[in-house]
């Protein structure tokens, strides 16, 4: 399981996004909206029910977020 060791080692869920499209407009399209979800994530994360988002980035035109780990989810 992954963990976060900048958050005193707590676990994490990691997603990735992989696009097979080539740079242009679709790929810019699909930044935009990543960064738009991303956002949302994190202000719904003061939310008890919803698993805080601690990170976003992309590296290779992957997409990848990191999320608080909830037992049981």
């Amino acid at each position: 399981m992954p963990q976060d060791l900048d958050r005193l080692n707590e676990p994490c869920v990691v997603k990735q996004l992989s696009l097979q499209v080539e740079a242009g407009d679709t790929l810019q399209k699909a930044v935009e909206l990543f960064q738009e979800e991303a956002k949302r994530l994190r202000d719904l994360g003061e939310h008890p029910q919803i698993p805080a988002l601690y990170a976003y980035f992309e590296e290779n035109q992957d997409f990848y977020l990191v999320q608080q780990f909830i037992e049981g989810m």
